[in-house]
């Protein structure tokens, strides 16, 4: 029974099916929001910290708000990362429509309790539970979409959903310039809590896709493939086909998977440590350029604001653009392209440059470089694995990676106590995406691949 998707490479735009488009603006949306309700608590980091400290005793100093505001953001990277990693793993056994929507409903929920805690422990609490719902958005929608668009457009198809998540940013950067009104329009005095009520929105992205979407038709082939293993012994089961018995964490770490595997978790360590430290501190960094020419307070909101949807103007087009990039010069080019614009990027322009319109200016550099290396890796690591393993092989590699770099937003809050700057700090933690670039040496091609199953899937018996 094959299972391999192969490529028509004379489809054209008029050929894509309403299901795919569907499939592609769902995964967009799911991707997208979570991007909005993960960059909430970046925006109102220091005015959530600092009224929360109060109520928890703590003097709110701005090293205090630092230490604990990098713990927080530090304990929702560990809950995305074991949560994406647990539902990556059920997606490949019960399906990528079904875990989505679940996923999609935890962490829209949980961000909106957010904004009735009254002290810093109970937003950790929240803020984990919210982790545990995100991230997996985007290793179920590249799946979705290698699986979906089984057409030449399939690159670009997911650089245009991984888009989605630049979009969520920018959109709640836009939404950050009006949290005063929000707030007040739901009976709160403080900005930060209006935001987190807008984190209820993704909810209905369930509501609106219910039904709509299925299963892709290669999932059910391989869901079919495993219910005839299952009550054979393995000594009547095929070489070929003893890995649907295994455990699918079990299969990524034996051949032909393992050398994938531990590329691909090892490069996306370096550019997580990079796009946690920048998204998470870019504001702060704008706040203290701002501090420094004399505005601060509620006058430095929108100009904030302006500089978080500059960077994410730039992640847009990074991640929108990449497929396109990927398709032209390869994968591993376009990978390359990418680590080397976040490392030129944020060396010069965290720690040198003072003046608060060249900082917006150069953003979207920064912008374009940390986030296109997310559309990269859906489009690659879609491309390396089978699937049956797909989404969490995607997965492992992103959440493995996440789980031991999310201490670096609490690195990056220690390092400004050190430094006494935000922009050193992300700078000096932003510098690991170099390890990356080194990996990426030695990762293959999937350029040009006519086939999207590397390995032939097929049952005997």
């Amino acid at each position: 029974m094959a299972t391999s998707l192969k490529l028509n490479e004379t489809d054209s735009w008029r050929n894509i099916t309403k299901t795919q488009w569907l499939v592609l603006l769902t995964t967009f949306l799911a991707w997208g929001l979570d991007g909005f309700d993960g960059n909430i608590f970046s925006l109102v980091i220091g005015s959530a910290m600092k009224d929360l400290l109060v109520n928890s005793g703590i003097e709110p100093t701005e090293k205090a708000i630092a230490f604990y505001g990098g713990m927080n953001i530090t304990i929702y990277l560990i809950g995305w990362s074991l949560g994406a990693l647990l539902f990556g793993i059920l997606a490949d056994y019960f399906g990528r429509v079904r875990v989505l929507m679940v996923s999609i409903l935890v962490y829209a929920l949980f961000t909106f309790a957010c904004a009735f805690v009254d002290n810093w422990y109970t937003l950790a609490v929240f803020r984990f539970l919210t982790g545990l719902g995100s991230g997996v958005e985007w290793p179920i929608g590249a799946a979705l979409i290698a699986e979906s668009w089984n057409n030449r457009f399939r690159a670009k198809a997911a650089g245009i959903m991984m888009s989605g998540f630049a979009f969520g940013f920018f959109l709640s950067s836009f939404a950050f310039k009006y949290s005063q009104q929000i707030s007040q329009l739901f009976g709160f005095e403080q900005s930060w809590r209006g935001m987190f009520l807008l984190g209820i929105l993704p909810a209905f992205i369930v509501v609106f896709t219910r039904g709509k979407i299925h299963e892709p038709e290669s999932f059910k082939k391989v869901k079919e493939l495993r219910k005839a293993l299952k009550n054979k012994r393995i000594e009547e089961i095929s070489e070929s086909d003893k890995r649907y018995k295994r455990f699918v964490l079990v299969q990524l770490f034996k051949p032909p998977y393992r050398r994938d595997s531990l590329l691909s978790i090892g490069m996306s360590i370096g550019g997580l440590f990079a796009f946690w430290a920048i998204t998470g501190f870019t504001p702060s960094t704008i706040r203290e350029i701002l501090a420094a020419q004399g505005i601060n307070g509620a006058a430095a909101v929108p100009l904030i604001a302006n500089g978080s949807m500059m960077l994410y103007l730039g992640g847009m087009i990074g991640y929108a653009s990449w497929g396109f990039i990927a398709d032209k010069i390869g994968r591993k080019k376009g990978m390359a392209l990418s680590f080397i614009t976040t490392i030129i990027g944020t060396s010069y322009l965290y720690p040198f440059v003072k003046d608060y319109e060249t900082f917006l200016l150069l953003l979207p550099v920064v912008g374009f470089g940390v986030f296109s290396f997310f559309s990269a890796s859906a489009i690659y690591f879609a491309e390396l694995f089978n699937t049956e393993v797909r989404t969490t092989a995607i997965s492992l590699a992103n959440n493995v990676g996440r789980f031991i770099t999310s201490p670096g937003p609490f690195i990056v809050g220690t390092l400004y106590g050190w430094f006494g700057s935000y922009g050193v700090a992300t700078a000096i933690v932003s510098s690991t995406v170099a390890f990356s670039l080194i990996l990426l040496y030695f990762a293959k091609e999937t350029w040009k691949q006519n086939s999207l199953e590397s390995n032939t899937t097929s049952i005997s018996g």
